[in-house]
């Protein structure tokens, strides 16, 4: 699975995804799978059940939507979100339940950009007290920055369609590309091996999410090119984690203050947008923000 996080059975459970280009107005679509027997999380019960069910994503600011579910019992859970406006978008997690807390604390969940360790060094707390509320800050402040910046920063693959209008090349929507599964080009919108694109036949930029053909174009269409790939940093760069270190420590120090309203996640109350990102911050993410 593209991202990995550990949960405690038995108690609710957020799950927060940034989706570049979503609007409020969207219908983001969620659906988690209990592996052990196939059951799926039935958000009207609130208990998992057999047959495909699914549920509808909370917008908390800008492109960052919630949803929330709670594991019954010690097993593995996938998570698939999906945005129907944007056919492109295709987000995985998958969760292990056990019956206690992680025995690592400062490991980071899914898309967070840094740890509680390093928050907790740059304000200089003496004890845990405020951990869990640490840590959920910084889960929705990378959110934030991911939402500021127009990118998803971890690791995960993508399933993205394009227009092909006679052009050479392709600016791919997450960058850098660590891996690129398949390009196909077919106007039928069928995808079949017959009109895969051969590896040789095209080269890529990794660093910035540019495939180029190499003796040939892709055709003009609608949809007509589909790209499985895997982009995304595995390690997060240190000038991004130094500047989402910063924005938790400001959010921390100044909740309840400077107009951050309140938000409930989970057991804690908090709510960020980019709107608050001091102008200093904003500089030093603007070296990471997508700009085509």
């Amino acid at each position: 699975m593209d991202q990995e996080k550990y949960i405690v059975t038995g108690t609710l459970e957020t799950i927060l995804q940034a989706i570049p280009d979503s609007i409020a107005g969207n219908s983001v679509v969620i659906k988690i799978e209990r592996i052990s027997d196939g059951y799926t999380w039935n958000f009207t019960t609130l208990a998992f059940a057999s047959g495909a069910n699914t549920g509808t994503m909370t917008n908390v600011s800008g492109s960052v939507w919630k949803a929330t579910f709670t594991p019954a019992t010690n097993d593995s859970y996938v998570v698939t979100i999906t945005d129907p406006n944007r056919v492109e978008n295709f987000f995985y997690k998958y969760y292990q339940s056990s019956g206690s807390a992680p025995t690592t604390p400062t490991a980071p969940s899914a898309g967070d950009l840094t740890t509680y360790a390093k928050v907790k060094a740059e304000l200089g707390l003496a004890d845990d007290t405020d951990q869990a509320y640490i840590n959920t800050l910084i889960t929705m402040v990378s959110a934030v920055i991911s939402d500021y910046c127009n990118r998803t920063f971890e690791d995960a693959a993508y399933t993205e369609y394009h227009n092909g209008n006679w052009n050479k090349t392709l600016n791919l929507k997450q960058y850098p590309v660590n891996s690129i599964t398949s390009i196909h080009d077919d106007v039928g919108l069928e995808y079949g091996s017959d009109t895969l694109i051969d590896s040789d036949d095209y080269a890529t930029d990794m660093a910035a999410g540019i495939v180029e053909l190499l003796s040939s174009v892709f055709a003009k269409g609608v949809k007509n090119i589909k790209v499985v790939y895997n982009a995304g940093y595995t390690t997060i760069p240190s000038g991004l984690e130094y500047w989402a270190v910063k924005l938790v420590a400001k959010a921390y120090s100044t909740r309840g203050k400077d107009g951050i309203d309140s938000e409930k996640i989970g057991t804690y109350s908090v709510t960020y947008s980019k709107e608050d990102i001091p102008a200093e911050i904003k500089r030093g993410l603007d070296k990471y923000k997508k700009i085509r």
